[in-house]
């Protein structure tokens, strides 16, 4: 299941819809009551683990199952840890992702390199416009 979005620019981030959801049993529930779409889902190569906005985690109602300690841009910082289910705009739906909760600025959720470096991803520039294609599962091929 590939994804591709072409830009009439180059951009500074990547942005895609997502669908969040808390990590229920989803074998009998096609669409669990809780959860949000957002158009704000931020591709971050430079983060390791993605993570969700407080926000998101208010909507959601979801409670931490760890705490951890992260160090972000600004500085170290005692952290939720939660797990959920993503919907990503090529229909793949990644079940049971670990995230962290902190302050991501106008973001809902920072998809990682944890997420990332299981797809097929790319990201190039022609006549100076940005092309971003991903896809999972991976297949080895682009295109």
């Amino acid at each position: 299941m590939s994804y591709k979005k072409d830009y009439e620019r180059q951009v500074k981030a990547i942005l895609t819809n997502a669908y969040i959801f808390e990590a229920v049993n989803l074998d009998n529930v096609p669409l669990p009551p809780n959860h949000i779409f957002t158009e704000s889902a931020a591709w971050d190569t430079g983060a390791e683990i993605s993570i969700i906005s407080p926000r998101v985690v208010a909507t959601l109602g979801i409670k931490p199952f760890a705490e951890t300690s992260i160090m972000g841009v600004g500085g170290d910082e005692r952290v939720g840890v939660y797990k959920i289910h993503v919907g990503l705009p090529n229909g793949y739906l990644y079940e049971d992702l670990i995230v962290y909760c902190s302050d991501i600025d106008d973001y809902d959720i920072l998809i990682g390199m944890d997420l990332i470096s299981q797809s097929d991803f790319f990201i190039t520039i022609i006549n100076g416009n940005n092309h971003f294609y991903f896809q999972l599962p991976a297949t080895g091929q682009i295109g």
